[in-house]
């Protein structure tokens, strides 16, 4: 299949862009996790104070909750995940995409069963 060079050089720019935003965004969530684990610790710890000191002065003894991360930390997010998870860009080949019903003109632009695709 032939595609217009303008539009390629277009979509390696694009995926560079969008690579670019999903190392960002992969990098945000990394520290948004760690504040969020900063933060579990934190109200799980008051948590505990508070209850303790329910029991001392009133005798009364409380449920204490507890705030825990769900995923382990080989689950986390990581870059590769994130672009692993993006729409491929390669070529199916030509086979594959009249299988499809996908289909050049003489121009260059891409027909879908036989229409424009716009």
């Amino acid at each position: 299949m032939w595609i217009k060079r303008e539009l390629f050089e277009r979509l390696l720019t694009d995926k560079a862009r969008a690579e670019g935003q999903a190392l960002t965004l992969a990098n945000r969530i990394v520290a948004q996790d760690a504040t969020m684990d900063w933060l579990k610790v934190q109200l799980t710890k008051s948590e505990y104070e508070r209850a303790q000191l329910i029991q001392n002065y009133m005798g009364v003894k409380i449920p204490v909750i507890s705030l825990e991360t769900e995923t382990p930390a080989e689950e986390k997010l990581t870059v590769e995940k994130v672009l692993a998870a993006t729409i491929d860009f390669s070529d199916i080949g030509d086979d594959a995409a009249k299988a499809q019903g996908l289909d050049w003109d003489g121009e260059g632009r891409l027909l879908q069963h036989g229409k424009l695709v716009q």
